[in-house]
């Protein structure tokens, strides 16, 4: 059985020391792919699934921005995740 871990926030500050030691354990017990939230708090969470996706074949960035930060949304916003999701695995996947 595969297992995909399909919500989940490895960009917050709390694996900032073993987020790589994070995801070996969990490829360990039988995870093999994770979709990393990015709208989680500030913009930045999104560039850093991008991020985090650009260096693990088995992690994919979920853009966007949370509803409770929808009221910081401007036209910049939208151009920003567009230019994110150009450079985002999975959205390389979908649009193959």
């Amino acid at each position: 059985m595969t297992f995909i871990d399909s919500h989940c926030h490895l960009t917050d500050p709390q694996f900032d020391r073993d987020r790589e030691a994070v995801l070996e354990r969990a490829r360990a017990a039988g995870v093999a792919g994770f979709l990393v939230i990015g709208a989680t708090g500030d913009f930045s969470h999104n560039q850093q699934a991008v991020a985090l996706a650009q260096q693990h074949g088995d992690v994919f960035a979920v853009l966007g921005v949370h509803p409770h930060d929808a009221k910081t949304i401007t036209p910049d916003t939208y151009a920003r995740l567009r230019e994110l999701a150009r450079a985002s695995a999975l959205a390389r996947v979908l649009m193959e």
